[in-house]
């Protein structure tokens, strides 16, 4: 890279660090793209022009950039640049905005007859809230004892021991796309070894053996959850297959539960992390 080069970049890189828009600057005409190299002007009239780059100094097309104080708006070209003309002299600010990037604003002080004015110099951050993402928890589930015979499961040391209902909380991004339920144990009850395992009682649920998924919809996310801001599982002992079910008896039995709440986007029908491991990055369950 030329020296003369190399500055430039390293002097507009400073100049737009923190993600926000810079103040106008002198720039050569080799700076400036050839569509704003000048800008129409009269003696009682001046104009703004900049350039609109990503957090890696590339030009960013298609960005919304709002003059405030006259209320006009502008898209940038593919060179990132933009213009703004037949303005008064005076000082106006200026708002630029993209979906995927976070919104940056800046002033400039338009001068009359000036058909080069400073460029304006703006970044914009992405804004990784849009971005499709994921979380993982997990809970030890334990069942003391437990019951099911003739469609009936119950837990009846819930007072002494089982930890079988557990909350999984929902962050504070809004309400997951899915949800994956999954458990995994090591059978070791004589009298069966199927559970049966539910979000919040009722509302969606599954006899399952180990190894065990069963997923919720964002619909049925919003039906199950408290206020959507958690899901709420239950373990309960299962029914072992048969015509009729066949009574289980559980015993000190414990299970290892994975929730996985999915942002932004559906993994594959298949995926489960148990089987195929973590979802990092998202392509691994896409």
């Amino acid at each position: 890279m030329k020296p003369g080069l190399l500055l430039s970049v390293l002097l507009l890189t400073a100049a737009v660090a923190s993600g926000c828009a810079t103040k106008a600057d002198s720039s050569s005409t080799s700076d400036v793209p050839t569509e704003i190299q000048t800008v129409a002007v009269t003696k009682e009239t001046g104009a703004i022009r900049g350039i609109v780059f990503d957090p890696a100094i590339h030009p960013l097309a298609n960005v919304t950039v709002k003059l405030g104080g006259v209320n006009e708006t502008v898209k940038t070209s593919a060179t990132g640049s933009f213009s703004f003309t037949d303005l008064k002299a005076g000082t106006y600010f200026l708002m630029a905005s993209k979906a995927g990037y976070q919104s940056a604003q800046t002033s400039h002080d338009v001068v009359a007859g000036d058909d080069q004015p400073p460029l304006v110099k703006i970044q914009l951050l992405e804004d990784a809230s849009g971005r499709p993402f994921l979380e993982l928890q997990e809970w030890k589930a334990f069942l003391q004892c437990g019951v099911w015979a003739v469609a009936v499961t119950t837990n009846p040391c819930f007072a002494t021991g089982s930890d079988n209902v557990h909350e999984f909380v929902i962050g504070g991004n809004g309400t997951p796309q899915k949800a994956l339920l999954e458990a995994v144990w090591d059978g070791t009850q004589p009298l069966g070894n199927w559970l049966d395992l539910s979000f919040d009682g009722a509302c969606k649920g599954a006899n399952v053996a180990s190894p065990a998924a069963i997923n919720a919809t964002r619909a049925e996310i919003v039906k199950c959850g408290a206020g959507q801001t958690q899901l709420m599982v239950r373990v309960f002992p299962g029914a072992t297959p048969g015509t009729p079910p066949v009574p289980t008896v559980v015993v000190n039995q414990d299970y290892a539960i994975y929730m996985t709440y999915f942002y932004g986007f559906d993994p594959r029908p298949d995926y489960t992390f148990v089987k195929d491991g973590a979802c990092d990055p998202i392509t691994v369950c896409q």
